[in-house]
């Protein structure tokens, strides 16, 4: 008899004891639960040979389930290949190199637009922030492989990439969680900070305002008080008649 089938092996034995005799799920049986989920599978190429396509759209006939697809592929020959038979399936350009990128990166992504690539899947050791940036402006999802280190995971999140590869899923939310609860805490200390400033604006322009008007009154009534005098006679009389003398 030949080797065992992928199926019948014990996949679950390498993760710990609690897993062993977890089998290896067929394409089919991932998309049992995926597809319901509303949630993308990515169908990694590997170094397969011509033919993977056809093979592919046995399994994935319906261009709905195909539309949850992401087909990730190492060579060009292998994106025409996937493109032909599963026409709604999203393409994944998977690569080790950016050099392409850095030697040109407007020639790159014409090149990538007319291959009908959707988005790039790039190892952890070469992607860059800058590359990250300009696929994004060029409308294109980045992820990133294999990022197991919770200090390169939160790298990773600073360059914004939409997705990220990892052995120990468990690990990244928990990361993820600690990196958005650190940004709200920002947030909301940048708004109590940015609300004083506010506050401290508003009093002193009040404060302001309030000198403004006292002068202002103070204007007022010693202009007052000027013309008063300039209506009052030079001399004071006596209720007999009699004049005290002139003001000097």
């Amino acid at each position: 008899s030949g080797p065992p089938q992928l199926s019948e092996c014990d996949a679950g034995s390498w993760f710990g004891p609690q897993f062993a005799g977890a089998k290896i799920p067929s394409l089919a049986e991932g998309l049992a639960v995926t597809v319901p989920a509303g949630v993308f599978m990515v169908l990694d190429m590997k170094q397969t040979g011509p033919g993977i396509g056809a093979l592919l759209a046995d399994v994935i006939p319906d261009p709905e389930v195909q539309g949850l697809t992401v087909a990730s592929c190492w060579t060009f020959d292998q994106m025409a290949e996937v493109r032909n038979a599963l026409n709604a399936t999203r393409i994944q350009y998977l690569t080790g190199s950016l050099e392409a990128f850095e030697a040109d990166p407007d020639a790159f992504f014409a090149d990538m637009a007319l291959r009908g690539v959707d988005g790039f899947s790039v190892s952890r050791k070469v992607i860059t922030p800058e590359f990250v940036a300009a696929a994004k402006s060029h409308f294109m999802a980045v992820a990133v492989w294999t990022v197991n280190a919770a200090a390169d995971m939160r790298i990773m999140f600073s360059y914004s990439v939409d997705a990220i590869l990892t052995d120990y899923v468990t690990r990244l939310t928990t990361t993820l969680a600690e990196a958005n609860a650190a940004e709200e805490r920002a947030s909301r200390s940048g708004y109590t900070k940015n609300s004083t400033v506010a506050l401290a604006s508003i009093f002193s322009f009040a404060a302001g305002a309030l000198v403004c008007i006292l002068v202002f009154i103070a204007i007022r009534l010693m202009r007052r008080r000027q013309r008063r005098a300039a209506r009052s006679p030079r001399g004071v009389t006596s209720p007999t008649g009699g004049s005290y003398g002139m003001i000097p």
